[in-house]
């Protein structure tokens, strides 16, 4: 039983597969994304490394991880995750304050490791399990469920 069915179209073959709904919207973004990646983004990171001094890089990390462990605390509390909750809370807690607004990991040097929560796993939890894949322009790829949980997540 074959999975994939080939149909002919403009001198290439053209794969469609009924578990893939997005399969043709999904290479011509991946497609995308490679070159865009290829063009600007990987020389920018390139150009980063090279002359942005350590420090500078990893204060600059550390202060949007600890904006992103904002959205992980309200994830955590929407899924009733109580101890989870008082991780995160307790890592934005001391990394805002004592970590001068985030520029500093002062959490992890005391043992809080770092997790990441989002709105589609929130999703999940309440009980959409299974969502179709799916490549969102310059993000990459992704579920459905994950693409749509993205939106509260940058929001917050």
């Amino acid at each position: 039983m074959a999975i994939c069915n080939f149909s002919y179209g403009q001198n290439s073959l053209t794969p469609t597969n009924p578990n893939d709904p997005f399969e043709a919207y999904n290479r011509k973004a991946f497609a995308t994304n490679m070159a865009i990646d290829h063009a600007v983004i990987r020389p920018t990171t390139v150009w980063y490394i090279n002359n942005v001094p350590d420090p500078v890089q990893g204060g600059t990390s550390d202060f949007f991880n600890n904006l992103r462990e904002f959205v992980t605390l309200g994830n955590d509390v929407l899924q009733l995750d109580g101890k989870q909750s008082m991780a995160s809370f307790m890592r934005v807690s001391l990394n805002s304050t004592l970590g001068i607004l985030g520029l500093i990991d002062v959490a992890s040097s005391l043992g809080l490791s770092t997790t990441k929560n989002t709105f589609g796993r929130t999703l999940k939890v309440y009980g959409w399990k299974n969502s179709s894949y799916f490549i969102l322009p310059l993000m990459g790829p992704s579920t459905v469920r994950d693409a749509i949980g993205m939106v509260p997540d940058i929001y917050f």
